[in-house]
Formats: structure tokens, C-alpha cells, sequence
């Protein structure tokens, strides 16, 4: 389980690191979080269209998408947009290989009810406001 915000912040900071930082202090080799998140035998993936799409990250969330999708790899992605406001945010073409990887659509689900992370911060500034 992951939020894409947090894998493309932690993509970015490894980005920045030496080859050799990538050794534990047992002296073997750590795994990227882009290994971790190929490799995941079912893969969450959190929030997606919430982070700042940059050409970088829309090239790597594409590869990672598809190397889930080629490989056959469950992957659960959940949103709170609409297909197509989220296709206005990562691209048409990601929104479709994301479709396809749910079955052309078919295990695709709308999940309604009310946003509990608003509804607390609209109840503590009522609080915050007596």
C-alpha cells in the first residue's frame, strides 16, 4: 500500500542518492521504492491523480502501470476523481490502461458516501470558531 504522492516523493529523494546508498548496513543492496512497487506481488495504490503530474512522473507511473498490466500483477488504484477529471490529471492514456487493467472496466466501482476527512476538518473549525 502506497499513495503516489509518497512514491513519487520517495522516488525523487532516491533520484538524489549515490549508487552507494543503496546498501543496508548489513551491507546488502535495499531495493527502490519503484522495485518495491514493480515487484509487489498485489500493489495499492492510493490517491492517484492527487499528486503534481510532471512529464518525469507521468513517464514513470506509465512504465510502472504497464509493467503491473504486462505482467499480470493485481493492482488496486483508488482516486477521488471522476475517470474523467482524472484523465484531465495523469492523461487519457493512463486512465485507459488503468480500465484495462481492471478488466476493460468491469471491476471498476463508485464508491459513494460522504468525505470523512472534510466532515472532521469542517467540525473541528466550527469547534476551532466558538
Amino acid at each position: 500500500f502506497v499513495s503516489c504522492l509518497r512514491l513519487k516523493q520517495r522516488m525523487q529523494r532516491e533520484m538524489n542518492r549515490g549508487p552507494d546508498e543503496f546498501v543496508g548496513p548489513d551491507g546488502k543492496r535495499e531495493t527502490s521504492s519503484i522495485e518495491r512497487a514493480r515487484a509487489a506481488s498485489v500493489l495499492v495504490l492510493d490517491d492517484v491523480g492527487k499528486e503534481q503530474v510532471t512529464e518525469w512522473w507521468e513517464g514513470e507511473f506509465t512504465e510502472l502501470v504497464n509493467h503491473r498490466l504486462t505482467e499480470r500483477k493485481p493492482t488496486i488504484y483508488t482516486t477521488n476523481y471522476g475517470l474523467i477529471d482524472l484523465a484531465n490529471r495523469i492523461g487519457a492514456y493512463l486512465v485507459d490502461r488503468i480500465i484495462q487493467a481492471c478488466g476493460d472496466g468491469e471491476h471498476v466501482y463508485l464508491v459513494k458516501g460522504r468525505n470523512r476527512r472534510t466532515s472532521r476538518l469542517a467540525a473541528a473549525s466550527v469547534r476551532g470558531g466558538e
